[in-house]
């Protein structure tokens, strides 16, 4: 993945998020912007969750609520139009998220 491609697709997460109602001001909000790369590569939740909170000298269990919490805050009505019917957990949310920000991307 190229450094632009990277970029664009951290600035896309950021906007998609805020037109969701999430504010940058939680901490979930930069874990998912941070998660959505390892999605592209296939890892494991469990594995991001890991990562993320080595990288951020956190908690996995902290990472996990931070994003959690982040989703729960959203605009319910622009969340449940934008993901539809899957499950509200963090990991249907970010891989829902992750395709919908790659077919932005490829257009």
């Amino acid at each position: 993945m190229s450094n632009l491609e990277e970029k664009d697709i951290e600035q896309l997460t950021e906007d998609v998020l805020m037109d969701l109602g999430i504010s940058p001001c939680n901490k979930g909000f930069s874990y998912i912007v941070m998660a959505i790369p390892y999605f592209h590569e296939r890892k494991s939740m469990r594995r991001v969750y890991f990562d993320l909170a080595e990288f951020n000298n956190d908690t996995i269990s902290r990472v996990e609520r931070a994003i959690r919490h982040s989703f729960e805050t959203g605009n319910k009505e622009k969340m449940d139009r934008y993901f539809g019917c899957v499950r509200r957990n963090n990991e249907s949310l970010l891989s829902v998220l992750n395709i919908k920000i790659r077919r932005l991307i490829e257009k």
